[in-house]
C-alpha cells in the first residue's frame, strides 16, 4: 500500500478509458443464443437497428445512439456478442473473489461457472457517460431475460464478480443507475497490524471518471461503504466535477471532508478522488 499522498491529474490518464466495455455472462452448462430473437429485442428496445455482422462475433448498429468525431462524421454506436466457449475460472482475480460480498458462497458459484459469453459495446466510447451505461445496462437485462440460465456476470472493468439475480433485483430506486449494479465495485480493507481501513471503488475509472478512496479509523465502516456508495452516484451523474481541495458533507452537513485527486493506495493501477475524513483520516497526509 503506497502512502505518497500527492495530487494527480486526470487528464493523464485519459488513454486508460476504456473504449470498449465488455462484461462476461457465466453459465453451468453450454447454452444456444438465438439470434432472431435477441435483434428483435434490440429494435423493440432501441427502435432502430442495422444488423452489422454475425458468426463467432456479432454485432448490432444502434442508429438512435450517434458518436461524432472530431471531423463531424456520425457513426451508430455498437453492441457485440461472442459465441459461447468454454469459461476459464482462473481469470477471475483473487481479489474479486475475496470482495465479493453479493454472493453467501461466491467460490461455489464460480465452481459451477463453465462456459462464457462476452458482451460488449463497440464505438461508444464518445457517447454521454450515463447514456453508454444506460444502453449497457438495458443490454444485460435483454439478455439475461432470453438466457435465465445464466448464473453469474463478471465486470473486468469493476473487477465485480456477481450471482445474475443480484444484477436483476437493483439495489437502485434510480433506473438510471442500473448499470451500478455491475459497473460499480465498492471494496472493504482491513490495514493489517493496525486499526486503519480503507473503503474504495473500482469501475468508474474505466468510464472517464475517478474512482473513489477513504482510508480511515474509528469510523463505522458500515456507514463509510455507504458513504461511498451515494458519492459514487454522483459522480457519475455529474461527472468529475469536484476539485482538488473541494469540501463535502461528512456524517453530516457541518463536518466537512475535503477530497483530492491521488494515485490509488490499491491495486488496480488508476486515479482516486480521496475523501480525507479529518481527524479519522488516516495514513500519511
Amino acid at each position: 500500500m503506497s502512502e505518497e499522498r500527492k495530487s494527480v491529474n486526470m487528464d493523464e490518464f485519459a488513454e486508460k478509458f476504456a473504449n470498449v466495455y465488455y462484461i462476461k455472462l457465466l453459465f453451468q452448462e453450454r447454452i444456444e443464443v438465438d439470434h432472431e430473437e435477441l435483434y428483435q429485442r434490440l429494435e423493440d428496445q432501441f427502435h432502430h437497428v442495422d444488423r452489422v455482422a454475425k458468426g463467432k462475433l456479432s454485432s448490432f448498429a444502434l442508429r438512435d445512439h450517434l458518436v461524432t468525431y472530431k471531423d463531424g462524421e456520425q457513426v451508430p454506436s455498437q453492441l457485440l456478442i461472442t459465441e459461447v466457449v468454454p469459461f476459464n475460472q482462473s481469470t477471475i482475480p483473487e481479489m474479486a473473489m475475496q470482495q465479493c460480498w453479493i454472493s453467501e458462497n461466491p467460490q461455489a458459484l464460480l465452481t459451477d461457472c463453465h462456459y462464457e459469453i462476452m458482451v460488449s459495446d463497440f464505438m461508444a466510447g464518445g457517447l454521454d457517460t450515463v447514456e453508454r451505461c444506460q444502453i449497457l445496462a438495458k443490454y444485460i437485462d435483454i439478455l439475461l431475460e432470453m438466457l435465465p440460465e445464466c448464473i453469474a456476470l463478471y465486470w473486468p472493468h469493476s473487477q465485480k464478480f456477481m450471482p445474475a439475480i443480484a444484477y436483476l433485483q437493483s439495489q437502485w430506486n434510480n433506473p438510471e443507475l442500473h448499470f451500478l449494479d455491475g459497473g460499480l465495485n465498492v471494496r472493504f480493507f482491513n490495514v493489517q497490524n493496525s486499526e486503519d481501513m480503507v473503503v474504495d471503488t473500482t469501475g468508474l475509472f474505466s468510464l472517464g471518471l475517478p474512482d473513489l478512496q477513504m482510508h480511515f479509523h474509528t469510523l463505522d465502516h458500515n456507514f463509510v461503504i455507504n458513504y461511498i456508495f451515494n458519492f459514487a452516484s454522483y459522480l457519475f451523474q455529474n461527472g468529475d466535477i469536484v476539485k482538488d481541495g473541494d469540501t463535502m458533507d461528512g456524517r453530516d452537513e457541518n463536518e466537512r471532508w475535503t477530497c483530492q485527486h491521488e494515485d490509488a493506495l490499491i491495486t488496480p493501477t488508476r486515479v482516486v478522488l480521496d475523501v480525507n475524513a479529518n481527524e479519522f483520516a488516516a495514513g500519511n497526509r
